[in-house]
């Protein structure tokens, strides 16, 4: 591949109420030591001047307005505007490390033409403070690589990271029915057109956000109705032990679900997971956790009332 045509990457960015960090974001990108050929920022529908904000910087970058309809329908928005042989997939909140796209085009030029996507590891961060880095195994390499990518949350590719080809990622899509694990889903599907390469190096910033979706009390349960949905959906792609594999692997993610929705006391979170365990594992046992006793919500607060009593006389000082 000339590399003429690596420079002809387009960056797509979709926007919701991102003011606080939309600048902080263009200016890693802008910023590249290989410029992107377009920067297209897809503003779906925010209300805080984002795409005011995007539309300052001019040239190369691209603001493109829509009412609210969700991330996918923005990032896939971009994907058919986009005009770069490769796609560069960014939040408005993340950033790049200054080299970020050079070195995923650098190894794009030693690959095949089978390859559909480089990514690269990357680091968490709070602020100005950076928190831990993160490499997930490559689950990709595997030939029964669909089972895993779809359903283990460190088998996925960070989004952010990404560099995707442009027409085959246009031919995936994200999926615009569901808001749930739709980077999971995407990312499983595009494996199925060709090779993934990975770039041991944290080039990319994730941000750790109070407001991030993934806080939501039923997020973990929602994530696996909607990766369950998209496999019933298309369970003829799936080889019989694959097909075991999904269910072993959501089942096991669910009991997660369920038990920290317990401890946690989200009783609703709870009989949504027992109620849809059924689905997954309709003729296996229960888990030993779902035979766990739902108090009343006033027995609760008594509970709380006396534990928090026996704590406090447990930790005042002895009379000397």
């Amino acid at each position: 591949m000339p590399d003429s045509h690596l420079s002809t990457i387009s960056v797509v960015i979709p926007c919701f109420n991102a003011a606080a960090w939309l600048r902080e974001t263009l200016e890693s990108v802008l910023t590249q030591t290989l410029p992107p050929l377009e920067i297209i920022v897809v503003d779906d529908g925010s209300t805080d001047g984002s795409g005011e904000i995007a539309a300052s910087f001019g040239e190369p970058v691209r603001v493109i307005r829509q009412e609210n309809q969700g991330e996918s329908v923005a990032r896939n928005r971009g994907l058919d505007e986009a005009r770069g042989e490769w796609t560069a997939l960014l939040d408005a909140d993340d950033l790049w490390e200054p080299d970020k796209l050079a070195r995923q085009a650098g190894m794009a030029t030693k690959e095949t033409s089978d390859l559909v996507c480089v990514y690269t590891d990357f680091y968490q961060f709070r602020g100005s403070l950076r928190l831990r880095t993160v490499s997930r195994p490559e689950y990709h390499q595997r030939d029964d690589f669909l089972p895993y990518m779809l359903c283990l949350s460190d088998a996925t590719v960070n989004t952010t990271s990404a560099l995707v080809r442009t027409h085959i990622a246009r031919r995936v899509r994200f999926p615009e029915e569901t808001r749930h694990a739709e980077d999971m889903i995407f990312f499983a599907r595009l494996r199925s057109h060709g090779r993934f390469v990975r770039i041991a190096e944290p080039l990319t910033g994730y941000r750790v956000s109070a407001n991030a979706q993934t806080q939501a009390p039923d997020f973990r349960l929602r994530s696996v109705e909607s990766r369950f949905g998209w496999f019933l959906e298309n369970e003829d792609g799936f080889s019989a032990d694959e097909c075991l594999t999904v269910r072993e692997l959501l089942s096991a993610q669910l009991v997660e679900a369920h038990d920290l929705a317990f401890w946690n006391r989200r009783h609703d979170v709870v009989r949504r997971c027992r109620e849809f365990y059924r689905e997954l594992e309709p003729d296996g046992p229960l888990p030993e956790s779902f035979g766990w006793l739902l108090l009343p919500g006033l027995a609760l607060r008594c509970k709380d009332a006396l534990d928090s009593l026996f704590r406090t006389r447990r930790e005042e000082p002895s009379p000397s």
